[in-house]
């Protein structure tokens, strides 16, 4: 289902509509409209009783005058997420306040989905050997604007990028190991 949810013009929410429905619950006073993505950036995603929406914000304007705001947003799901995954060749979690909210199928309750939560905040690439396998992690602002609320994990496996370069260092290996057994019995033939 979808989301809408109206604000006023300092963006404190008066309605939101989730599946056609009217919540009454999440009209809070005081609540701001800030997860809402900025003007200048008009995508983004917002987190709503525990259902993580990819949000559209558009001022609501009445001839030139502002009126208030309205976000759109849609689901993310496990067919989104799948997608994304797929699309990095990988696998993607999105994490708020350092859990996981949804991820990829595969990586619930595993080792990597930990690390790809403790790699959230840190914003910087790493590199992880899981089970035997490399894996390359990085994770961005759910929302540039406010970058406490939440982050975007990508786990790409490494194995298909390394593997040439794992085999140019077996051969570099065994063309030393050659090169010193030349060495060595020509060491002795000479020696004679």
């Amino acid at each position: 289902g979808y989301l809408l949810q109206f604000a006023d013009p300092e963006g404190g929410v008066i309605c939101t509509l989730r599946d056609g429905r009217w919540e009454p619950g999440i009209v809070e006073k005081g609540r701001r409209m800030r997860d809402a993505p900025q003007p200048a950036e008009s995508f983004g995603y917002v987190l709503i009783r525990g259902q993580l929406y990819a949000a559209h914000a558009e001022p609501l304007r009445l001839f030139t005058r502002t009126i208030g705001s309205l976000l759109i947003g849609l689901p993310l799901d496990e067919t989104v997420v799948r997608q994304l995954g797929d699309w990095v060749e990988g696998h993607v979690c999105f994490v708020v306040d350092s859990k996981a909210v949804i991820c990829t199928q595969g990586i619930a309750r595993s080792v990597l989905l930990e690390q790809m939560e403790v790699a959230a905040d840190r914003m910087e690439t790493g590199i992880l050997a899981e089970e035997g396998r490399p894996w390359a992690l990085f994770s961005e602002y759910l929302n540039s604007h406010a970058p406490g609320e939440g982050y975007k994990v990508y786990a790409i496996p490494l194995e298909r990028t390394l593997a040439p370069f794992e085999r140019i260092r077996a051969r570099l290996i065994l063309a030393a190991l050659a090169t010193m057994a030349t060495a060595a019995i020509l060491g002795v033939f000479l020696s004679r």
